[in-house]
Formats: structure tokens, sequence, C-alpha cells
């Protein structure tokens, strides 16, 4: 099965725990060392320059090596190497006694963000009573106020299905840029399932090792998304501690406000710490070079040559195709040390035998070159991808440029000013053919004028000639009295 975005169901992730969770609600708020044990348990804090590599539990109460595998009575789990920590959330949240079970905080954004108009959040106006926006409240409520159902979160749970579909026939959410079709059909295609991801009787907080608090002379530092976790506990300690007695109603507007919370944190992490172009998914995952690829800065190819030519280095050839050159280098009779010991030597280097390999390889292409698709990050409109063909490696190894035509450099918007692009093998000449598709001239035409041009594509423009010029670059004899009448025509 492929991978793919989903919801995920927190009480299935509580039952799957290799250690089982600690619950937030059963802290006892008015014991100075159960809050102590607490922050422990929320974020890590480091002390100094320098980050301990030293084993230790998840709260950090037991450390060092003699340590390890002994159970920590404070936070349940046993002392460990850091590096073979699991990353399992720590704390859990629990749906208090008397309250509903808990909405996923994906699904608290996905509901915000399909459901406010005008900064009026109506999700949260239903399930948070002292929610109060700094805005006027828009006409479209009066219908709200007037329909049957009640504020409060227990009573927006027991009618979720019913008040969802409700606001989906409001002027203001009616076919919102079809967020709202979307949304209900994927709240609906859950319905029945047996663990529904969109509620749940648990829900975690982020493991400690994702929030960190830093403390040195000059104070205490820590990402700005953290105070929205630690609000998060802090609201939810103790709400079922027998040491605390509180009326439903309080409940449910903890719950609301904590669950916002968390939303909060979930959707600016997203967005700050992760799909920015510096975050961890371009880092860990995206940035990650792909087998049979290659990317390099382009230049322009300035001799005769084709539109979908690429002419490669050095380094990127022998790295991309260093398979196809074992094969040949073993049918040549080498053994798999000198395959290995030469394509390692010369993987920067120059050598006359791998580019007769190459050269090879190019020529027993049956298409006019190594086809490969061709595209610069993260463009996807029409013409970004191509198919171009490897039709020549430099041999100048100081050249680390992939040169290409500058007839196809519109689709993917690059110019040769130090822009990068990357190629990716046809492995077979089944995919070969299925990426003819995405050849240049297949962008050709327009998808929105009959017999026009499309504006994905960049055309030469036609080129003028003066009468001097077209007579000093005659090359097939003088000027004769024909050709004099056919320039006086032109005139």
């Amino acid at each position: 099965m492929g991978v793919y975005l989903g919801l995920v169901s927190h009480d299935k992730a509580f039952t799957s725990l290799k250690q089982p969770g600690l619950i937030i609600n059963n802290f006892s708020v008015v014991a100075e060392e159960e809050m102590k044990r607490l922050r422990k348990l929320i974020y890590t804090t480091y002390d100094g320059d320098y980050i301990s590599n030293l084993p230790t539990c998840d709260c950090g109460e037991i450390k060092g090596v003699p340590n390890l595998g002994v159970m920590c009575t404070n936070c349940g789990k046993e002392v460990v190497d850091t590096s073979n920590q699991e990353l399992e959330p720590i704390l859990w949240i629990k749906s208090p006694e008397g309250v509903r079970k808990l909405i996923s905080p994906l699904v608290v954004s996905l509901l915000s963000e399909t459901f406010t108009s005008n900064e009026f959040n109506v999700i949260r106006w239903f399930c948070d009573y002292s929610y109060n926006p700094k805005t006027v409240i828009p006409d479209w409520m009066q219908t709200v106020l007037e329909s049957k159902f009640q504020r409060g979160y227990n009573n927006f749970i027991d009618n979720f299905y019913d008040i969802i579909n409700f606001l989906a026939t409001l002027r203001p959410f009616r076919g919102k840029n079809t967020n709202t079709e979307q949304l209900l059909e994927l709240i609906e295609r859950h319905r029945l399932d047996a663990y529904n991801p969109v509620f749940s009787s648990h829900i975690p907080l982020p493991n400690k090792a994702m929030l960190i608090l830093e403390q040195n002379n000059s104070g205490n530092y820590t990402d700005k998304t953290v105070k929205d976790v630690v609000d998060a506990a802090n609201i939810m300690a103790g709400i079922d501690s027998p040491l605390v007695q509180m009326k439903i109603r309080s409940k449910e507007l903890r719950v609301a406000k904590t669950l916002w919370k968390l939303s909060d944190y979930y959707t600016e992490y997203i967005k700050t710490g992760a799909a920015k172009k510096e975050g961890l998914i371009r880092k860990h995952i995206l940035a990650t070079r792909s087998h049979w690829s290659a990317r390099a800065v382009i230049t322009s190819i300035t001799n005769n040559h084709k539109y979908d030519e690429l002419h490669v280095p050095w380094g990127v050839a022998v790295g991309a195709l260093k398979l196809h050159i074992f094969n040949k280098l073993i049918k040549r009779g080498n053994t798999p040390n000198e395959m290995l010991g030469k394509v390692s030597k010369y993987a920067v280097t120059y050598n006359r035998e791998i580019d007769d390999i190459l050269n090879e390889l190019i020529e027993e292409s049956p298409y006019d070159g190594i086809p490969v698709t061709f595209g610069r990050n993260p463009s996807l409109v029409r013409a970004s991808i191509q198919l171009m063909n490897i039709t020549k490696v430099k041999k100048d190894t100081s050249d680390t440029t992939i040169s290409m035509s500058i007839l196809s450099v519109k689709g993917p918007n690059a110019d040769f000013d130090g822009d990068e692009m990357g190629a990716m093998l046809a492995l077979d000449n089944k995919t070969a053919d299925m990426m003819y598709e995405l050849a240049p001239h297949k962008s050709v035409g327009s998808l929105t004028e009959p017999y026009g041009i499309s504006k994905n594509l960049s055309l030469p423009k036609p080129a003028l000639s003066v009468m001097a010029s077209w007579m000093e670059d005659r090359d097939d004899g003088p000027v004769t009295t024909d050709d004099m009448s056919f320039m006086e025509s032109l005139a």
C-alpha cells in the first residue's frame, strides 16, 4: 500500500502504545510536586550550551549508562539511550467525565477554516460559551440563532452531523471553493468506521522532544508555538482529580479551549516548522535526492542543437548512470572490485573508458538520447516538467552545469542566472514512451484558444534582416538582377 495523507484515529494509536500513556486529567493540580512532574513531561529543558546524550527516561528523572533498562517510577518509562527513544506521545488527554468524545485537533482546524466568515468562527461559537470575537456578528447568524441547535460542547457533539449539514446550507459556506463539500465528504466517509478518526476518547500532546525550553544566563527561550501546548496541558490538568469538583458546563468550556489551543499549535507548527521552505518536510523528506536522478545549475547550449537536448556534466552522468556503467564494465571483463574502484575513482575525474561507455549508452538509446524528465521545483504548471534527451556528457569536469535549450526554459519558468533544475531517468522503454506526453512540443497548443499558442511555451521571434546583411551573408554567389528585383518588391 502506498503512503498517503489521512486522518489518524487517536483511540487506535492510544491502544497501540508500547508503554501506557499518562492521562493528564488525573494529575493533582494542588500538589506542587505533581505540577513539577507534569512540567518535566510536557517539554524538554536544556541548561547551558550543550545537549546531553546520556541515557534517560522520558521525564529525565533517572539518567546515566548504569541505569539503562531501569524503570522510572515517576513517568513509568524505561531508561534508554537517547538515540533509541521512541517518540510516542507521553501525555494524553481523556474526555472528562460527563463530556462527550473529543474532536481531533486536525478536524477542528478544518472545521474552523471552512466555517469561518468575516472572522467569525461559528464552530467555536457553538462549542465555546466564552467565545466573543472582536468583530461584528454577521447577519447570517440570525438563521443559526433561530435554529433548534443549542450552544455547548456536548450539544455540538450530540448533533454534530446535523449541525455541519445545516451550516453547509448557509449563504457564506454554500459551495465555498468546494471546501465545504470536501469536508462533508471526508467526515461522512469515516462516520461508520470502528475507529472513527473524527472523534476519540483520547488525544495526545506532542512528545516532549518536540517542545524545547532553553535556559541560560540571559533568560529562557522557546518557540512561540510551545505556549499553546503548555496552556492546553494546564487547562486539562486535574480536571478529573478527586480533589477538583467541577460542573459539566465548566468542563465543556475547558475542553473547547483545549481543542482550539491544540488546533492552533498544529496549524502554526505545520505552517512555520514543517511546510515552509526551510521546514522539516523539505529538510528530511523532499530534500533527499531520489535514485536515478540529478540536480544542477542550468546554462544555455550555445551551438546548434535541438530544443529537447541536454548536455550534462561528468559527475552528474556518472552518478545517475552508475548501474548502467557497472553493467558495461562487467561486460568488458572487470571484476566487481575493479568496477567499484573505477566508478569511485572517476566520479569527478575524466576517464577515457567511462567516457566511451557513456557515449555507447547515448548511441544505443532508441530515442534521440537518454530520455529524462526535466523540471524546476516547485513549478507544476503545464510544461513545467518536460521530457528531454541527454545527447552529450561534458568532458570538462570543472563545468558542473546542465546545459539546455533557451527554447525550453519558459515552461519551468527558469532562466540562466543560477536556477537549478532536476532530471529523472526513464529506466525502460515503456516508461520513456509514457513520458512522451511530457515532450515540450506537446505543450505548444493552447488549451483555451482555438489554434492558439500556449503561454507556457517560448517560440523564437522572427528574424528580420536588412538588405546589407542579407547581401553580406549570401554564400551562393554574387547578387543578381533577379535578387535586386526581389528586394525592391519587399521595399
